[in-house]
């Protein structure tokens, strides 16, 4: 049975997390991966644990949810309410997990047709109104001339308010959310 591409781009960036995670981890021992900075962070070993468990135990199931059902309704997800269960976790196995996870999610989302992106949920207790929603986008630039384009209102232009090789910009929705565009590059800005 054949995919089909819904013209989603963050798929193609979901799909190369595991290998670019995988490049990231070639040189690491284990005693690197279970080192911490400190006693209330988590160290690579845990952070492995948690995108395995997230990826099931979150992620796949919140989208579950919101193909079954109109409007569900999602509690935040603390990785600190699942620290016992990260703590001895096998690093290989867990990141191993997580690869095979990512694989089968993204192969479900390939398949799901485009106007499931109208969907909406509602989130609890992580989300407020007036909050600051980051998008990481290709071209803030590109973004800023197609909502002018369009007539949506932008609050702030593009800039580099947020570092030198950070172009974002912010538009305010009607809810009064700030949600800012943002692309990171090391290439120099028009």
């Amino acid at each position: 049975m054949g995919m089909t591409n819904n013209g989603l781009p963050c798929l193609d960036l979901l799909q190369a997390t595991p290998g670019i995670l995988r490049g990231l981890m070639i040189e690491l021992t284990d005693e690197d991966a279970r080192w911490k900075p400190s006693p209330d962070r988590f160290s690579i070993a845990e952070v492995l644990a948690h995108l395995s468990h997230s990826e099931s135990h979150c992620y796949r199931m919140r989208v579950d949810r919101f193909m079954a059902e109109t409007c569900p309704e999602f509690e935040p997800d603390d990785a600190q309410m699942y620290l016992e269960l990260y703590r001895n976790a096998n690093p290989q196995e867990s990141f191993d997990h997580f690869e095979e996870l990512r694989e089968n999610n993204i192969e479900f989302l390939r398949g799901i047709p485009a106007q499931a992106g109208d969907r909406i949920a509602l989130h609890t207790g992580d989300c407020q109104f007036g909050g600051l929603v980051h998008f990481h986008v290709p071209d803030a630039d590109l973004c800023y001339r197609q909502f002018r384009d369009n007539g949506v209102p932008v609050s702030e232009p593009p800039g580099n308010s947020v570092g030198p090789d950070t172009r974002n910009m912010i538009v305010v929705d009607p809810d009064g959310n700030r949600l800012s565009f943002i692309t990171r590059s090391t290439a120099t800005f028009k």
